[in-house]
């Protein structure tokens, strides 16, 4: 991943590729598809690392705030997001 990064000369992020309220795409050909106006943009650059198994989707966490706040549960629980940090915003 640090290649990668050092490569493309810019942070690399991703959490599930998906557009709100469907599945996350299973491979690189559904994400430049979903994606398209973003890809043909050059915002968003697609590598195909292979089709991938079922996995829970990311947890989403906005750290912003005094007190962490849930966005989207996924793999990381409610339950197991309040006992690493204590007390979450509302």
């Amino acid at each position: 991943m640090a290649r990668l990064v050092r490569a493309l000369g810019e942070p690399v992020t991703s959490t599930s590729a998906n557009l709100p309220g469907s599945p996350p795409a299973p491979g690189a050909e559904a994400i430049a598809r979903d994606f398209a106006p973003a890809v043909e943009a050059g915002t968003l650059l697609v590598l195909d690392g292979g089709v991938l198994g079922n996995s829970p989707p990311s947890t989403l966490v906005d750290c912003t705030l005094p007190a962490p706040r849930l966005i989207r549960e996924g793999a990381v629980t409610l339950a197991e997001l309040r006992r690493a940090a204590g007390r979450l915003a509302p």
